[in-house]
């Protein structure tokens, strides 16, 4: 009974262990020469994208949207930068994501992160890791029943 819950904390340790390392995080940085760098990405379902203010004197945003004047701006994410900060969404739908700075957007700060779908094979965290779970706690259960059963038949085995 100790060894099942210890294989079963290990498959479970190593479970969320891969979930967590196939999320890669990309960094968008934020100077005084009103950009993002870059202005542009293509990522996957479930990175992430980290916006570093790294100039010394202006504030920014990072807004959702292709600008002021979009009546969807800010839906997602409407976050200021002043200097030295930063900030970190993660992106888990496809599609094309348009951003800006809401200060400077018109002057051309703008940018778009592209999410690619993942494939149900890489992205262990999705179907293939709840296959391998249940595999791994189908393996345990058939195990236990196989010592169950060997103990079972050693109390009926008559002795000769």
């Amino acid at each position: 009974m100790k060894l099942t819950r210890i294989v079963l904390a290990a498959a479970v340790l190593a479970l969320v262990t891969a979930i967590s390392s196939f999320a890669a995080t990309y960094v968008i940085t934020v100077q005084d020469n009103i950009q993002f760098t870059p202005n542009t990405l293509q990522i996957k379902q479930g990175d992430f994208v980290r916006w570093d203010h790294v100039g010394s004197s202006i504030n920014h945003t990072t807004t959702s949207g292709t600008g002021n004047g979009d009546p969807n701006a800010g839906l997602l994410w409407d976050e200021p930068l002043t200097p030295g900060g930063s900030y970190t969404y993660q992106f888990n739908d496809a599609g094309s994501f348009p951003f800006f700075c809401r200060p400077h957007g018109a002057s051309g700060m703008t940018g778009e992160i592209t999410v690619a779908h993942s494939v149900s094979s890489s992205n262990f965290g999705g179907k293939t890791g709840l296959v391998v779970l249940l595999g791994l706690l189908g393996g345990i259960a058939i195990w236990r029943r196989n010592v169950l059963a060997v103990r079972t038949q050693s109390f009926h085995t008559p002795m000769g």
